[in-house]
């Protein structure tokens, strides 16, 4: 027999609150919420808010730090090494690795953005949207 809890986390996993902040292993839920994560998440809606180093997979995916794989409908992150595969993949501040989608968006950073619509933050303004494939290489000063 399944117990009250058990369905709960099946529904809703998170390990904010309690002293496992930080995932290490799988997490799998429908929603699932973590301050970090070493391992897994899966689910309809995962957010980890500092750092995922593994892998992220669902309907949307949110991290502050990513150092892995984002891989779902709608993937956004404050900062990323690693690889977005998405419908729309969004990075905030830096990236560092390849973005493919829909839609990709990132600032600075080096990285491939391959999509129907990619968007940069930096460089000139007429290089900041381009369909098909972009990229950016942060110049050394």
């Amino acid at each position: 027999m399944v117990s009250l809890d058990s369905a709960l986390k099946i529904l809703y996993n998170d390990t904010r609150k309690t002293p496992e902040r930080v995932i290490s292993g799988l997490q799998l839920s429908m929603i699932n919420r973590a301050d970090g994560l070493r391992g897994m998440q899966s689910g309809g809606f995962n957010y980890a808010a500092e750092e995922a180093c593994g892998l992220q997979s669902g309907m949307f995916n949110y991290a502050g730090d990513v150092r892995g794989v984002q891989l779902g409908g709608v993937n956004v992150v404050e900062a990323a090494r690693g690889l977005q595969l998405g419908l729309t993949n969004v990075s905030l501040d830096s990236l560092l690795g390849f973005q493919v989608g829909i839609t990709c968006y990132a600032g600075k950073g080096n990285y491939v953005q391959v999509g129907l619509v990619t968007v940069r933050t930096t460089g000139p303004w007429y290089t900041r949207l381009t369909p098909g494939v972009g990229f950016h290489i942060d110049k050394k000063s």
